[in-house]
């Protein structure tokens, strides 16, 4: 028998270190990003105390073993890597601004709620929510600030606040869109990187891609008025098999 995981009720594998899970054994697992996710533990089961990351279906080690890599890429390779996902994601070309701040990119793994930069919703909200915690923010003055929403074998949740169902898709677009315009940022996207077999999360993302269906979701932002249209163009979809090798 293996003795580097144990198995879930439910079938699982969940290794016993983050070393011995196959998508981040050849990572840097000793990165502050990393080390402050693998805190996150397991509260019961045979899996009692061992990191969340460490489940083979953790949408977190997906993200590590993918984008990781980046945090010490030389800055062309950076560019070009990110190029290619935004524009696989997006289905288009990059403007030549947006291209020229991508090698001075850098990259955060789960900020935003405990850990700088925060995002917050704007406070034209009026609800008592607080920051949002984004998979993968992509941060480059002036112009680059881009979100990764990552899914594997969960779909996208909704948060009730005071009554108001507000799924992360949407949470993730008003606080990005807030940060980006207080800090004087041009562009702003949200990028979906799902297991195709999440058709609701693909909906949902779908759905905002309507200016109108958007504006409804957000009638606090009057700000968004004129700009939704362009806004809704920035919401990119890809399947994990769709990211270029390392």
């Amino acid at each position: 028998m293996d003795k580097t995981y144990v198995v879930t009720k439910s079938g699982v594998k969940v290794y016993k270190r983050i070393e011995y899970h196959p998508l981040l054994r050849e990572t840097n697992t000793t990165h502050p990003d990393i080390v402050r996710k693998a805190k996150e533990v397991f509260e019961r089961g045979c899996e009692k105390d061992l990191p969340k990351i460490c489940s083979e279906n953790s949408e977190d080690a997906r993200t590590w073993h993918h984008f990781s890599h980046l945090l010490d890429a030389p800055e062309e390779a950076k560019r070009i890597w990110l190029a290619k996902f935004l524009e696989t994601a997006l289905e288009r070309s990059l403007s030549a601004d947006l291209l020229n701040n991508l090698d001075s990119a850098r990259l955060f793994f789960w900020h935003g709620r405990e850990v700088p930069p925060f995002f917050y919703p704007p406070p034209s909200l009026r609800l008592k929510e607080g920051r949002t915690e984004v998979d993968l923010a992509i941060l480059a003055h002036p112009t680059v600030v881009i979100f990764v929403e990552a899914k594997y074998k969960s779909e996208i949740s909704i948060r009730t606040t005071h009554g108001i169902h507000r799924d992360q898709i949407i949470r993730n677009i008003d606080a990005g869109t807030h940060y980006t315009k207080q800090h004087g940022n041009k562009n702003f996207s949200l990028i979906l990187v799902a297991d195709p077999s999440l058709h609701e999360s693909k909906a949902k993302l779908d759905y905002y891609k309507n200016p109108q269906n958007l504006l409804s979701a957000l009638p606090h932002r009057q700000d968004l008025k004129t700009t939704a249209e362009s806004l809704a163009k920035e919401l990119g979809y890809l399947m994990w098999d769709q990211l270029s090798p390392h």
